[in-house]
């Protein structure tokens, strides 16, 4: 921080708080060894120096400095966010002594730099009786204080001894937890306190959210959508994979959280957001209900139904906000289907046919980063549940299921076309519904061009619409005349958007605004994914 390097200069430019460097020249050297003549030092005799005193400034000049820096400071008006003393020292008297203020983002971040013990305040770390600098800025101002020790040469148990590499990430990680930097940001929201910012609390009149890992490759968008709401502010992470949480955690100014019932445990998270992988979602969904916090989730809600149901129970028990992310749901196109199908203008539905498709497995797109973004799981079938279907498919199986009701069997076929995972790439599944609607679903990652339409036919009509830029939306039927001659149209006055599904939940939980998506559609959707690839595994038809 206190560099000449480029890196340095903008996190100076872009901290909340400004550093008032000082130094304790007599150091805390060992055996009875002073370095100065006085035999005092800064941490063990600040209480020992009334700063008035001439003959105290004279004999201890360093302490008597340090002391009306401070004081000078304080009396300005500006506060001391945070006192934290350095040393080097090469025993475990300090490391194991007692904390005198907790710091829990502070202690995280030492303990993930391999920094080796801390101690807040420790009232006779070599002097019987004699108030360290912590103690004394902390009960006669106070300041929130802590002091570091880094040494690690004689104590391998606690770790290896820091490298100026460490220093300096150390250094800037610090500056992060301190000015609660936001990407884009040069300065954190107004009024917004360092005790706030270590224990992972949003300002008042903000909802304090967790990131519950950045496994998928929508968690950024996630994160951004939170904090770009009004109402909402992102104040940890937790992930699966340390790594990336940590990475994921720097890059926008946030603790990181190695433990999930620790951060689950914080009173400051109310909602969590949950882009873990999908065989991972039971454990993390439940955890979360369990501990209270409402819940936005990644889709598909869990692999198999019986951890959908414990899930969905888990989150009924505890009364919290839930939203599973099927944006299809929220779009002018789905939600004018919808009424054309309810207000009958297609008569009895006969057959419902969607494909939706991408290139994925023709150009590899989940492969390994530097940035832990590849999202390779999403070829592993034990973590993700299925391949193209289970993931892409989503989309289409739960407006299928949102139009047509309840399913009564299922015949599938699925294959490894192009051989880039060992999952499946193409996949076809017809779904008969109870309501004798036939539906074909098409879902393939080796599609280079072409639509990707959704159509719906009824005894009295027809509807179309063609994914892309602009849906194209086309609808026939019989009743659009008062006449009864058949008729066609395409619609533009198509109905509003509705909120998506971020900004449905954060709403939710501010003011109670009902939701029109909840639980038991993330529920009917695995039921109909597992029908599905059971379907397509065994070769036989499965009845629901």
């Amino acid at each position: 921080l206190l560099g000449e390097t480029p890196e340095a200069a903008e996190l100076r430019r872009r901290l909340l708080v400004r550093l008032l460097p000082m130094m304790d020249p007599d150091g805390v050297a060992r055996g009875g060894t002073r370095l100065n003549r006085h035999g005092y030092d800064l941490n063990r005799h600040w209480d020992r120096v009334d700063p008035d005193d001439p003959g105290a400034c004279a004999s201890m000049p360093e302490i008597a400095a340090a002391k009306h820096a401070l004081r000078d400071w304080l009396a300005s008006g500006r506060p001391v966010d945070l006192f934290l003393s350095f040393h080097d020292t090469q025993d475990d008297v300090l490391i194991l002594a007692p904390p005198l203020v907790e710091h829990p983002c502070l202690l995280r971040l030492l303990e993930e730099m391999r920094r080796i013990g801390f101690a807040g305040g420790v009232q006779n770390a070599g002097s019987i009786n004699a108030s360290t600098v912590e103690t004394a800025l902390h009960a006669e101002f106070g300041i929130l204080t802590g002091l570091v020790e880094l040494g690690t040469a004689d104590l391998p148990t606690y770790g290896r001894p820091p490298t100026a590499e460490d220093r300096v990430r150390f250094g800037a990680d610090l500056a992060m937890v301190l000015g609660g930097l936001r990407p884009g940001r040069s300065r954190p929201a107004a009024g917004r306190t360092l005790e706030a910012r270590w224990e992972g609390t949003a300002m008042a009149d903000k909802i304090g959210v967790a990131m519950l890992s950045f496994a998928h490759v929508h968690a950024p968008g996630y994160a951004d959508q939170v904090q770009n709401n009004p109402d909402a502010e992102l104040v940890a992470v937790w992930d699966d994979d340390p790594a990336r949480g940590r990475a994921e955690a720097a890059k926008r100014g946030l603790p990181f959280y190695a433990d999930l019932q620790e951060l689950l445990a914080l009173p400051g998270v109310q909602g969590v957001v949950c882009d873990a992988p999908t065989n991972l979602h039971p454990a993390v969904l439940i955890a979360a209900a369990e501990a209270g916090k409402h819940i936005f989730t990644e889709k598909a809600l869990t692999i198999g139904t019986k951890d959908a149901t414990e899930v969905v129970a888990a989150v009924r028990k505890a009364g919290v906000k839930f939203m599973i992310s099927l944006p299809s749901r929220t779009r002018p196109e789905t939600l004018f289907a919808k009424q054309v199908i309810d207000q009958g203008l297609l008569g009895d539905i006969t057959e419902m046919r969607a494909r939706i498709a991408h290139m994925a497995a023709l150009d590899r797109w989940f492969q390994p980063g530097p940035d832990h973004s590849g999202s390779t799981w999403f070829g592993d079938e034990e973590a993700a549940g299925g391949g193209a279907f289970f993931d892409l498919g989503c989309h289409r199986v739960d407006v299928m299921r949102w139009f047509l009701g309840e399913p009564k069997s299922v015949v599938a076929r699925m294959n490894n076309f192009a051989g880039a995972y060992p999952i499946d790439d193409n996949m076809v599944a017809v779904v008969e519904f109870k309501n004798k609607a036939l539906g074909i679903l098409d879902v393939s990652w080796v599609h280079r061009c072409g639509p990707n339409p959704l159509e719906i036919y009824g005894t009295h009509g027809y509807l179309a619409i063609e994914a892309g830029p602009g849906p194209k939306v086309w609808l026939e039927s019989t009743k659009l005349d008062a006449g009864g001659i058949q008729g066609a149209i395409a619609p533009t006055n198509l109905p509003a958007a509705l909120p998506t599904p971020m900004v449905q939940w954060i709403n939710a939980i501010k003011d109670g605004t009902p939701m029109t998506i909840d639980i038991t559609d993330g529920w009917n959707l695995t039921q109909l994914l597992e029908g599905c690839y059971t379907a397509a595994r065994t070769g036989r038809a499965f009845e629901f």
